[in-house]
């Protein structure tokens, strides 16, 4: 946990802006990655884009002070032209400063990222989604591993449990998406259209959403996606869902699935549009848009709402302006969604005080995996010097004594550390809790330099695989067959 580290920023903290200059599309995002790993030396990177922030997660190397690190590669993303596919460079940035988090002030913000605790939609569960697409993305370019996996499901796991106890209260789980379907309802009153064609410009988890419920309410679709294949495939799961219920196959049938060229050549009319696409250029120009949205309102009175979820803007103010279209974007998108986050600031504080207990749980369960075998080192060499204090007290060895008083003086042994280690086992808990790992590898260097060892090796390992470290300690020569002696540390 002291080597964990985040940079990143969001649209509260930096603004839109900042948010799109940072985000990486998916041809640039591993070169980026692989410069930084290597310019850092970083043990392993997580990349987390969304329309609304982006984040870095990072590992340092072992022997790496993470808070001067953390410093200078907030300065390098500060400089970072993503537009231009540029690489960082060194320097100090002018912009906004980046936010940046360190140690266990790192995990509690990992943790509210994933319980949607800082999303403009409070509680939004759209971003547990693409925390687990981000570090599958990153594990398949190598630059995610263990420590930032374990890190990432123990962040999703406290949001669940964050979502069971606070926000699950019947009405569904709040979302980007829902907000975005609220803009499209609000169209789709002004026209009192029982079918009304919709367009939707990409595939991505908030499309797909959308698109499952448009269906629902009867909406006919036009999904364009580069890949005209995947949007095939959308229209295939859409008519696959138990709860279609209306949507017969005929209406089915009314779908449409484009590519872009398509699109472009012969823009379709539509009431209203949604586009949430990765594109880092406009997705239309300014004449495509114009005639799709001309072709509109030949079959739909007044003005087509686009919203635009895009991150950068899907389609630019000036061609929307240009071509009548009410566009609806993402700062609208977050208006609308801070408004009804603070309407649920009840259930926002419970779930605060349920992300405190999740993050105080994490704690605990790291400190356990990573002391478990200093501390079982510690009790086996309390044990060893009351044996051979035993030794010296009644001048034999164990094995010489009977069976029976060698099983009492074991049992008063195992007794004795229990009460011995008690109090130095809860204080290195503690101070594994408070001040962080290296408090405790300073302590156990000072007492003895192999349980030092131990304890960096039990820290470079995830918490859900660490396994007891063995430590050497002076042997003792059992008690002879037939004794029976428990060894186990409570």
């Amino acid at each position: 946990m002291d080597r964990f580290c985040i940079v990143g920023t969001s649209w509260q903290t930096g603004g839109m802006d900042e948010v799109a200059r940072l985000s990486l599309s998916a041809g640039e995002r591993d070169q980026v990655l692989d410069e930084l790993a290597t310019r850092f030396g970083l043990q392993e990177l997580l990349y987390l884009g969304t329309c609304n922030r982006v984040e870095f997660a990072v590992i340092t190397s072992p022997g790496t002070p993470v808070d001067p690190l953390c410093t200078a590669l907030a300065e390098a993303l500060g400089e970072l032209d993503a537009r231009e596919g540029g690489a960082p460079t060194a320097g100090t940035s002018e912009k906004t400063p980046l936010q940046r988090y360190s140690g266990i002030d790192a995990v509690r913000h990992l943790f509210t990222v994933a319980s949607g605790l800082a999303s403009a939609q409070l509680g939004e569960h759209e971003i547990r989604s693409q925390l687990r697409r981000a570090v599958s993305d990153g594990s398949e370019a190598g630059h995610t591993g263990p420590l930032l996996r374990d890190l990432a499901n123990s962040a999703l796991t406290a949001a669940r449990q964050v979502h069971r106890q606070t926000f699950e209260d019947g009405s569904g789980p709040p979302s980007l998406a829902r907000v975005a379907l609220e803009q499209l309802d609000d169209r789709m009153e002004q026209i009192h259209d029982t079918e009304p064609t919709v367009a939707l410009f990409g595939v991505s988890p908030i499309t797909v959403q959308c698109a499952h419920r448009l269906a629902r309410k009867g909406c006919k679709l036009i999904l364009v996606n580069r890949t005209k294949s995947r949007a095939k495939d959308l229209l295939r799961e859409i008519a696959r869902a138990d709860d279609l219920g209306a949507c017969d196959a005929a209406h089915h049938g009314a779908h449409q699935a484009l590519t872009f060229d398509e699109f472009c050549a012969a823009p379709p009319a539509a009431a209203a549009a949604l586009s949430a696409s990765a594109a880092t250029e406009p997705i239309l120009d300014e004449t495509t848009l114009g005639q799709f949205a001309a072709n509109s309102r030949e079959h739909y009175p007044g003005t087509l709402r686009f919203v635009d979820m895009g991150v950068p803007a899907n389609i630019g103010q000036g061609a929307a302006a240009a071509a009548d279209v009410d566009h609806v974007g993402m700062d609208v998108i977050n208006g609308r969604a801070q408004h009804q986050s603070a309407l649920r600031q009840a259930a926002a504080e419970a779930a605060q005080t349920a992300l405190i207990e999740e993050v105080a749980r994490y704690q605990a369960r790291l400190s356990a995996k990573t002391l478990g075998g200093v501390l079982q080192g510690l009790g086996d060499r309390t044990r060893s010097t009351l044996r051979t204090g035993l030794d010296e007290v009644v001048g034999c060895r164990f094995q010489e004594l009977e069976n029976t008083r060698c099983g009492m003086l074991d049992e008063w042994a195992q007794r004795m550390t229990q009460r011995v280690t008690h109090v130095p086992f809860v204080g290195l808990r503690a101070l594994a809790a408070e001040h962080g790992s290296e408090a405790v590898e300073t302590f156990l260097a000072a007492a003895d330099p192999s349980l030092a060892v131990a304890y960096r090796q039990a820290l470079v390992q995830p918490v859900s695989d660490a396994a007891t470290v063995a430590i050497a300690h002076p042997s003792v020569q059992a008690c002879p067959a037939g004794v029976q002696t428990n060894d186990d540390i409570q």
